[in-house]
């Protein structure tokens, strides 16, 4: 299993595989789908969900069968991308606090720009990421 590295905002750790939020929207910007995680009735709840970077947030299309409240709360996102400069695969997970979109207008707009993913995705949800969390090389290749 690959090593688990966490970064937040743009700091170094020292760790030359830590991931600041920065790298982990970009490394997000090669996938259109992942999954959501959210807590419900105390458990851990995953959703598969497509997703589009607005600026600093990501934004994600979810089924309306999500049981997801509207109300804001911390939620994560996972996505496995390929890094195009090296040719892995990592998995990117990033937290923050979700907000539900409900302004006809922006839903409109996400609805035009949104990626082809399989399945409705009528929810649109706004996440302001927190926290980045990466594991390394998930076919390995860099592993000892």
């Amino acid at each position: 299993m690959g090593k688990r590295v966490v970064g937040t905002g743009s700091e170094s750790s020292g760790d030359p595989r830590a991931l600041s939020l920065v790298a982990a929207l970009e490394l997000l910007g090669y996938a259109s789908a992942g999954r959501l995680i959210y807590i419900r009735h105390a458990l851990p709840t995953l959703h598969p969900a497509g997703h589009l970077l607005e600026g600093g947030d990501l934004i994600v299309f979810l089924a309306a069968t999500a049981s997801l409240g509207p109300q804001r709360q911390v939620v994560s996102y996972q996505a496995d991308p390929l890094d195009p400069a090296t040719g892995l695969r990592w998995c990117v997970l990033v937290t923050g606090i979700s907000n539900e979109i409900t302004d006809p207008a922006e839903q409109r707009h996400y609805r035009t720009v949104m990626p082809l993913v399989a399945g409705a995705r009528p929810r649109l949800l706004r996440i302001h990421p927190e926290l980045a969390e990466r594991i390394a090389d998930l076919d390995g290749v860099n592993e000892r």
